[in-house]
Order: C-alpha cells, then structure tokens, then sequence
C-alpha cells in the first residue's frame, strides 16, 4: 500500500519509519541537527510548496529520504491506517 504525502509523491507504507510534526519536533536540538545533516546529504524531498507541518522519515532498504510536507502529521498517520 502506498501513502500519498502530497503532489502526487507517495511512499509504501513499509518504508516509514516515523511521521513527525514539525512544531513539537523541531523543539529538540537533535531534531533540528538530523533535519540539517538531511538537507546537506540530500535526503530531504519537499513534497509541497505551502508552509511544512509535518516531515517523514522513510527507509526504502537503499537510502534514507526525509519527506517535508504541508499536511498534517495526523492527516498521515491517518492515511497509513486505512
């Protein structure tokens, strides 16, 4: 099964690992760090263009990929339940 995260970039679902909002998360300074070192190593994929309110983490078994998208983290953690 496959979750759309936004503009048509959708992941399987077994690939996730974690699905953060960005407000509570990004309160830690090891978040802010692994979201920083994600952007050096080229692993964040913005999903929309409107403001960021939830990210993905996702391990498809080859790369890590960190997913930046304008829906809600309860919006997808939804979609990863039906």
């Amino acid at each position: 099964m496959f979750v759309n995260l936004e503009n048509d970039i959708s992941i399987k679902k077994t690939e996730i690992i974690g699905i953060f909002n960005m407000d509570t998360a990004t309160v830690s300074p090891v978040t802010k760090e692994f979201l920083k070192n994600a952007e050096k190593e080229l692993k964040v994929v913005y999903a929309g263009k409107r403001m960021p309110e939830s990210f993905v983490v996702a391990d498809n078994g080859i790369a890590e990929s960190v997913y930046i998208s304008s829906f809600l983290a309860d919006t997808l953690v939804n979609r990863t339940e039906k």
